[in-house]
Formats: structure tokens, sequence, C-alpha cells
């Protein structure tokens, strides 16, 4: 069965906040599956609340991205754009052992790079896309 999952870009100036992983400790967008009978708006504020301790504002949708030879049928990710407009933060320990804010041209490794990297055009470099308006 294929997975659903949300990622949220929040922005602030020329900086995007990531969240590394308990699970396989490496840097993301903060996000995750959708759960039954949740649209995709709620699942993005409720990750971006416990992963990261705060409220958001969806700003637009910034794309959809799909790995249908993932396991188990495939993987969705749809990523919006968010402003912070509430809470503190604060990862939960239970999914996230650290959270911050990076300039998009200064990135932390290890990340995973289809939350953030578009793909490159023939003979061109990968860039980043995450604050580039649609």
């Amino acid at each position: 069965m294929p997975n659903f999952g949300v990622g949220v870009a929040m922005l602030t100036g020329d900086r995007v906040l990531l969240t590394k992983r308990e699970d396989f400790e490496v840097w993301c967008l903060p996000g995750g599956s959708v759960e039954d009978g949740e649209s995709l708006a709620q699942t993005a504020r409720r990750e971006a609340r416990e992963e990261t301790g705060l409220e958001i504002r969806i700003e637009r949708l910034v794309g959809v991205y799909s790995n249908p030879k993932w396991s188990n049928g495939g993987s969705h990710e749809i990523v919006f754009a968010a402003t912070p407009v509430g809470g503190a933060l604060s990862p939960d320990p239970h999914e996230v052992i650290e959270a911050g804010w990076f300039g998009l041209n200064n990135l932390p490794e290890p990340i995973l790079p289809w939350m953030v990297w578009a793909e490159a055009p023939p003979g061109g470099r990968s860039s980043p896309h995450l604050l580039r308006p649609g």
C-alpha cells in the first residue's frame, strides 16, 4: 500500500527549519504520514506541532513528489510552505533529536536529498527549491 506523507517547509527570510530524525539520524523537513480521517493540511499542522512545538499557517503548496518504486507500493510526499505563528521551538525527543534554522546555502549533512533538492535540469546543477515562489 502506498504511503502518503506531508513535509512542512517553515521559512524565515533565507532560512529553513530542519529536524534531525530520531530513527535514523538524518536532517529533513518536519513532517510525517497522513493518519486515517486526516486532511493533508491537518497532517501538516499536527506534524509541525509534534516535531517542532510550533504552530503554523500554511502559505502554499510547494509540490507533490512521488517515488512509486519505494518499498511497499511507493511513497508520495506533499510539501507545503508554512510560517510559524505560535509556540516555541521544542522538538519531541521521541521523534526528533535536534532542530535548527539553516540558510539555504548552508544545509546540514546528512540530509534527505529528495526533501530539499530539485532535480537538475539537463546539463545543469541541482538547486534548493524550498523558497522559490511557484
